[in-house]
């Protein structure tokens, strides 16, 4: 929602065949979001209507264009190669960055450096809708967070151990999620 030129690219996939699971690949973010039913009850009849959670995010905290090197999709996984290129000169390696879905990425540690990148793009002036999208996108990274520290208690701890999850949440300005780690970790 921060990008204000429309016609920017973006890649679309789904990752099952009943179309619940869907990867987007934009300019700065890979992510996959999951559509849940949930039954809602009326007086006289029930309906079901699906809510989309975000699973998995990543961000380009290198503020450089990335491109799609290669993209494989299975069913419920996808393995995607980036290639960021050098911001000094042409002749110089760029950055590539592989990530595996579900199996050889890192939820949390990811979700803490996403909101660390969402921390940096706060300030910039979004129209109404945009900025409903821009906290939505907060509001489902922190529950992210919230799972694997509710449930994985012990994975947590030793994920900030080894790779400083909580500077992220610091430099992101986390401070609700800094006091329940805080507060409520025993």
């Amino acid at each position: 929602p921060w990008i204000l030129n429309k016609n920017y690219e973006r890649t679309s996939v789904y990752l099952d065949d009943n179309k619940s699971i869907q990867l987007f690949i934009g300019e700065s973010t890979v992510q996959v979001w999951r559509k849940r039913k949930s039954g809602t009850s009326t007086s006289k009849a029930s309906s079901l209507s699906s809510t989309k959670v975000l699973e998995y995010i990543w961000t380009n905290n290198f503020n450089r264009p990335m491109q799609i090197q290669s993209l494989e999709v299975g069913h419920k996984e996808f393995s995607l190669t980036l290639y960021i290129p050098s911001i000094n000169s042409f002749s110089e390696p760029g950055d590539t960055v592989t990530l595996e879905w579900p199996e050889k990425v890192n939820p949390p540690v990811h979700a803490c450096e996403a909101l660390e990148f969402f921390n940096g793009k706060k300030g910039q002036t979004l129209d109404p809708k945009r900025q409903h999208q821009f906290d939505d996108l907060i509001q489902q990274t922190e529950r992210i967070i919230r799972k694997y520290l509710t449930k994985k208690c012990g994975l947590w701890r030793m994920l900030d151990i080894r790779y400083d999850i909580m500077a992220n949440l610091i430099r992101g300005n986390c401070t609700y999620i800094i006091r329940n780690i805080l507060f409520s970790i025993s």
